[in-house]
């Protein structure tokens, strides 16, 4: 979910992390900024625009990536020495920028519906198209891959039904 609709990462950034320290954190552009979450001089961490999982972070240093959330759960973590989960960091979230947790989680759950339903749709479609090469494909890369007895199994159900439809 795009999280940077109600908690822009950069407004984050400004309200948060450089209160704790202005001398060290501070931003070298409106999508540079020296990151929270390493021992870090430099401005190298980014604020990139994805258009599938929308705003998102990206240090170059460090290599740690994510969204709003994650960012104030490593930010927590590092800064303030507390481990928080994902919900709870979502939570303190909308407290801080004064937003209603239960709006936010109604989007989410409908993201996640709409998500969940589009993938069942393209597993259907991948299955009708399934045939004896694919098959035969997927039961090689399993043996060389060492996979289980299930793996096997699941895939001569998949062939089965394939067949049957």
């Amino acid at each position: 979910m795009d999280y940077g609709k109600f908690f822009p990462i950069i407004k984050y950034y400004e309200k948060v992390v450089i209160p704790m320290n202005p001398k060290r954190y501070h931003t070298k552009s409106d999508k540079m900024m020296v990151c929270p979450l390493h021992d870090d001089h430099d401005p190298s961490m980014g604020v990139i625009h994805s258009s599938k999982n929308g705003e998102i972070f990206h240090c170059f240093g460090c290599g740690r990536w994510g969204n709003v959330v994650d960012l104030h759960q490593g930010v927590t973590k590092r800064l303030k020495g507390r481990y928080i989960s994902y919900d709870e960091s979502l939570r303190d979230l909308c407290r801080l920028f004064n937003v209603n947790y239960d709006l936010v989680k109604d989007m989410e759950d409908k993201e996640n519906r709409d998500s969940d339903i589009k993938r069942e749709m393209a597993l259907d479609e991948a299955i009708s198209r399934f045939d004896i090469s694919d098959f035969k494909e997927l039961f090689l890369l399993g043996k060389l891959a060492g996979r289980g007895v299930g793996y096997f199994n699941n895939l001569m159900m998949v062939m089965v039904n394939a067949v049957k439809g």
